[in-house]
């Protein structure tokens, strides 16, 4: 046995898949519908396993046995350029998880107090209904209903300093389908409302099934802070009857910052929020590059962090998004694989920071697949820090 070949052999396998992840992910990430997806998620369900069979067979066992023999240089014209293919693709996920590592902390995150509650304990049983995918919510490990309450505190270097220790409740990806019962919902809401926020804001993905509507009233509504609840909606709400969730939320008082900029006055501060649920929904506010007021807080909701850029482009002080659940599973040492994404796991979730604009991008609440593993659900309250003089003493 040629141990040395054995070793680059997995390598170039563990490329072929980071290759049909990052294609996966990135198609996630176009406005493509649920049924397209799907066509390609079997290419990659195929392609996966029976890939790498055969590169054991036709390189390793057969052909020039590199299992047995140190014969690279008889590999065909085409096995070599799959080879250069799959090498490339190995660089890659050497990069990616060196990068989520070195970009997990952000200098702007300034502290982080967590505590994590068990729904099904509190509850005496799994919040499961009969929705789809349900089989998945059973499986063993699975920390679904295992909710993370965060207190992050974030620096805002022009935050007034009127805003100072304001504090917003983001939650995001509620996916309510029936899979996951309405009671979960129902307690994650009430934990979430005894952190007391100034401001509550929904990133979108509110329902996977229409029926679960009639769940919001008891759930996300419940939800209430003194200057104000605003959403926007996510690809999955699109895919529903958006307008009619649409409309649901803003009779109940929720504001809509779909596609719509809002001027207002959080402790007699202007405040400028604006939102997008591109590239599926309406478009991003209209907003010019810089502030008309170096003094406004400028807060831009995206459903998907892929236009992280956009906000740092546009001045904004606080991007908030989610749609990627953190990954939904993240494997140890490595981190995330799977992300919806045109940045693939870049932004899976977190705290990120360009220049004077924070990012925070929540892993949701839930997911149409309810299955989680070592990437809790969770809910965020934000408390906005201005920097002090000595702060700005310090950074010259």
């Amino acid at each position: 046995m040629n141990y040395g070949n054995l070793f680059w052999l997995a390598c170039l396998v563990i490329g072929h898949t980071q290759l049909w992840v990052a294609l996966m992910n990135r198609l996630h990430a176009l406005p493509l519908g649920h049924k397209t997806l799907r066509r390609y998620r079997i290419l990659h369900d195929v392609a996966i396993p029976l890939v790498p069979l055969w590169m054991l067979y036709g390189l390793g066992l057969t052909g020039p046995q590199l299992l047995w023999n140190d014969h690279w240089r008889s590999l065909s014209p085409g096995w070599i350029l799959f080879c250069a293919l799959c090498a490339l693709g190995f660089l890659g996920f050497v990069f990616s998880v060196t990068r989520h590592y070195l970009e997990r902390l952000t200098p702007k995150l300034l502290k982080l107090d967590s505590t994590v509650q068990d729904i099904a304990k509190k509850l005496g049983q799994k919040p499961i209904g009969a929705g789809p995918y349900q089989s998945l919510a059973w499986l063993p490990f699975n920390e679904q209903f295992q909710i993370e309450l965060n207190t992050k505190k974030l620096l805002i270097p022009e935050l007034p300093q009127e805003l100072d220790q304001l504090s917003i409740l983001h939650i995001s990806d509620t996916h309510m389908c029936g899979t996951v019962a309405q009671e979960y919902f129902e307690e994650v809401c009430r934990l979430s409302q005894e952190l007391n926020p100034d401001v509550v804001i929904f990133t979108g993905d509110l329902l996977d099934q229409m029926e679960a509507l009639s769940w919001f009233d008891s759930t996300l509504n419940q939800l209430s802070a003194p200057l104000g609840r605003y959403f926007i909606l996510g690809n999955h709400d699109d895919e529903l009857d958006e307008q009619t969730i649409r409309s649901t939320m803003q009779n109940a008082g929720w504001i809509d910052l779909g596609g719509h900029t809002l001027i207002t006055q959080w402790r007699d501060c202007d405040v400028e929020l604006g939102g997008s649920e591109v590239p599926w929904m309406n478009g991003h506010p209209d907003w010019p590059t810089e502030k008309r007021d170096p003094k406004t807080l400028r807060i831009f909701l995206t459903h998907t962090p892929d236009y992280y850029q956009w906000g740092v482009k546009h001045s904004a002080d606080l991007v908030l998004a989610g749609h990627n659940h953190g990954g939904q599973i993240r494997i140890p040492l490595i981190g995330p694989v799977y992300s919806p994404s045109k940045t693939g796991t870049r932004y899976a979730a977190g705290t990120f920071s360009s220049g004077k604009t924070v990012m925070h991008v929540s892993r949701g609440v839930s997911g149409q697949h309810p299955l989680r593993f070592h990437c809790k659900p969770e809910v965020t309250k934000l408390m906005l820090c201005a920097q002090t003089v000595n702060d700005q003493r310090g950074s010259e």
